[in-house]
């Protein structure tokens, strides 16, 4: 990761006027394992409910309306937050040359300390670091989706660099250089499913929620988009870690590669809108306002958890309970029997909680051997088939493995903590095949240039851009952002579309 921290700079040249836009908005009694708490999420998830809207096959019109709320609100919140970008493109420009070579210095004195001998700075353990990939994934699983309303101005020039933006997060339609294609396996190696993370706690989903609602609303919100992507796309110190750390623990981190090399690319087209942008503003006045608009744009880059908060927020016994709750009644099962085996008295209470029950078992020593994998509970979940995998597995494995003295603190966590909520499972593959095929049946040899590019606009979106068909379109899609439309017959996307050409 040593070549990725080098030096940056910031530049671009004459760019085509990009028209204001005319309007402008005002703004600029069954065991429960993990009962929520309003102590810990509110009353409604708000942010975690409409990222989950907004990445159906299909987005509904109520789910329109809920984002642009939902934008609104999150501005409201963004202006009392510290924190601005300088006032000026020159010191933008600037400031972002230091940013960056603050990162590269705070990454060579990162690796002088490793070299040195000094510790891990974020992960204790391999169950650690696939838990951060799963927290991410909210985030990374929708990355560049404020660019893809930009997609519809296909025809005007003006708006090519927010398009290209766009085609370069999504690979222009390569596997290999799609971002949400490489986080996807990169979850799928690991054995992170999209049960694993689309449960997470609200606060989780904040920063992707915002992403989704910009995108679906850019052509209200595009100074705030400016901002979104200035703050959005800096090189971070704190990710150059990750990587370094996560192919330590032999997770090989490419998306995470890909992403830091990558990154320059955002933040010259978000200086080459604000500059066109500002060329365009007929006073000082509406440069002001504009400038404030993508202030708070950059201020909602700054919105959700942190590198280092998702990092902190790691616990292991919180996330053993969670593994547990599907195994709890065949533990139940294999303890009673073996009181009466035994000739015992049972010491639990009808239908157990999931801390109570664990909390028994290691009382009674199922979770003391000479070994994790010789432990009463790791055999009876052997012998019943109900072994988790992936990273359930290690989560269990380091539990076991554990300082029993930390294992108190399971009934303070059930009581206290809401962890995930079951019963969110990933999105049917099959739901997007068929809407695929329902977008591909709605256009023909008679359809029109707009029609056939509005479907391939629809392949593109932020769920579908990184599967088969999403991928084919990209790439027409690029063919024809870069050759103009004029150069193609009125069919001719729509035959490549169907593999006749």
């Amino acid at each position: 990761m040593e070549e990725i921290a080098s030096s940056k700079s910031f530049g671009f040249g004459s760019v085509p006027k990009l028209l204001l836009l005319t309007e402008r908005p005002a703004v600029v009694h069954r065991r429960s394992a993990y009962p929520l708490s309003s102590k810990r999420e509110p009353e409604v998830a708000v942010s975690r409910q409409l990222y989950h809207a907004l990445t159906q096959p299909v987005i509904s019109a109520q789910a329109h309306i809920k984002a642009h709320q939902y934008l609104a609100n999150c501005l409201q919140q963004a202006e009392s937050m510290p924190g601005k970008l300088p006032a000026s493109i020159p010191a933008i420009q600037t400031w972002l040359e230091q940013q960056g070579k603050q990162t590269v210095q705070g990454y060579r004195k990162y690796l002088q300390m490793r070299h040195e001998g000094g510790k891990r700075r974020y992960f204790t353990s391999k169950a650690h670091a696939l838990h951060f990939l799963q927290a991410m994934a909210p985030r990374r699983m929708v990355e560049g989706a404020c660019f893809y309303g930009f997609l519809k101005r296909w025809r005007d020039p003006q708006f090519a660099p927010l398009c290209k933006s766009y085609l370069k997060t999504v690979g222009n339609g390569d596997t290999s250089c799609n971002h949400v294609a490489l986080y996807e396996q990169l979850l799928v190696s690991n054995e992170c499913g999209n049960s694993n993370w689309r449960g997470l706690q609200n606060k989780y989903f904040v920063h992707g929620a915002i992403s989704l609602a910009l995108g679906h609303h850019a052509d209200r919100y595009l100074p705030e988009i400016i901002g979104f992507s200035l703050g959005g796309e800096l090189l971070s110190l704190d990710m150059l870690v990750v990587a370094y750390e996560l192919n330590e623990l032999e997770i090989k981190p490419p998306y995470f590669t890909l992403n830091a090399t990558e990154g320059d690319a955002g933040l010259v087209c978000a200086l080459t809108m604000l500059q066109s942008l500002l060329k365009e503003a007929v006073s000082e006045q509406e440069k002001t306002a504009l400038l404030e608009r993508v202030q708070k744009g950059y201020k909602l880059s700054q919105m959700g958890l942190k590198v280092s908060q998702i990092v902190a927020n790691f616990d292991l016994q919180e996330e053993l309970l969670f593994v547990m709750q599907s195994r709890v009644d065949c533990l139940e099962q294999a303890y009673k029997a073996e009181c009466y085996e035994c000739g015992r008295s049972e010491k639990l209470l009808p239908a157990p909680s999931v801390a109570i029950l664990v909390m028994q078992l290691c009382s009674d020593g199922w979770a003391t051997a000479s070994s994790v994998e010789q432990t009463r509970i790791w055999l009876t979940l052997a012998q019943e088939r109900k072994l988790p995998e992936g990273y359930e597995l290690e989560i269990l494995r380091e539990w076991l493995a554990h300082d029993t003295n930390d294992r108190k603190r399971l009934i303070h966590l059930e009581r206290n903590c809401p962890g995930r909520t079951a019963g969110i499972a990933g999105l049917d593959a099959h739901a997007f095949v068929g809407q695929e095929v329902h977008m591909l049946e709605q256009v023909s040899e008679n359809s029109s240039q707009n029609e056939i590019m509005d479907c391939l606009i629809n392949l593109m979106s932020p769920l579908m851009h990184h599967r088969q068909e999403g991928l084919k379109a990209t790439r027409i899609y690029k063919a024809v952002l870069e050759k103009g439309s004029e150069l193609y017959a009125e069919h001719h996307a729509f035959l490549m579309m169907r593999g006749v050409l």
